[in-house]
């Protein structure tokens, strides 16, 4: 008997959708969508207790630790390159 199918690569029908509706907006429909999503970040964050954001935190610092543990030398060196760029632009 054959095993599963896993979906690893394939796109779920609202994925395609939504890729699809993201793709036709204009630029003032993508800038109000984006800004949007921001409004909504930001509440979720402020109601956010202090445990649940010092566990958002730890995972957060976790996984760039990981990220940062696998990036070759040269990698790094282009992190960091990008990184200084975007202090200077600022």
């Amino acid at each position: 008997m054959p095993g599963k199918r896993t979906q690893l690569s394939r796109q779920t029908a609202t994925a395609k959708r939504l890729r699809l509706l993201r793709s036709n907006e204009t630029a003032d429909e993508n800038m109000h969508r984006l800004a949007t999503q921001r409004v909504i970040s930001e509440q979720n964050l402020t109601r956010q207790s202090s445990v649940e954001r010092s566990q958002r935190l730890a995972s957060q610092n976790f996984r760039t630790s990981a990220n940062r543990q696998r990036e070759s030398s040269a990698e790094r060196s282009q992190r960091l390159a990008s990184q200084n760029s975007r202090t200077l632009a600022n």
